[in-house]
């Protein structure tokens, strides 16, 4: 039984309103196109708008709630937990920043470096993570243009 868990940070925002900017709405329509032929499970969030607003699109096109978390869930990692309770499940995960590294070490991967080419990087970025039956972890890092 093999389990997949996609991570997506937030599509880029406005600095001053903090909702998707062009170019994050732009990657929000990409995430719908990508996952078009596959079928998600369950999709969760952080509860933070534009997290929301990044999946939104394929929520509705997925027909699928999105489950939001808090700050204090994400820090204790109840969102990964849930998606990797379920058997054969493929689940999204749309992240903040700041809870990458804590969701990527859960999973025996390797963090992202600190500096803002390394997260300028993530945008647009879809991080796929595959888990077998005997907890064998392969990533592979996807680019949507």
């Amino acid at each position: 039984m093999m389990k997949t868990i996609y991570l997506i940070r937030h599509g880029e925002i406005d600095k001053s309103s903090l909702f998707l900017d062009e170019n994050g709405i732009k990657f929000s329509e990409k995430i719908v196109e990508y996952f078009s032929d596959i079928e998600l499970t369950y999709l969760t969030s952080s509860n933070v708008i534009r997290c929301i607003e990044t999946i939104l699109p394929l929520s509705k096109d997925k027909k699928l709630n999105i489950n939001t978390f808090d700050d204090y869930s994400f820090k204790s990692l109840l969102p990964l937990s849930y998606c990797k309770s379920h058997e054969n499940t493929k689940s999204l995960i749309c992240y903040r920043l700041e809870f990458l590294n804590c969701l990527l070490i859960d999973l025996n991967q390797e963090p992202i470096n600190n500096d803002k080419e390394s997260k300028d990087k993530l945008y647009n970025q879809i991080i796929q993570i595959q888990i077998d039956d005997k907890y064998e972890i392969k990533s592979e890092y996807i680019k949507l243009n």
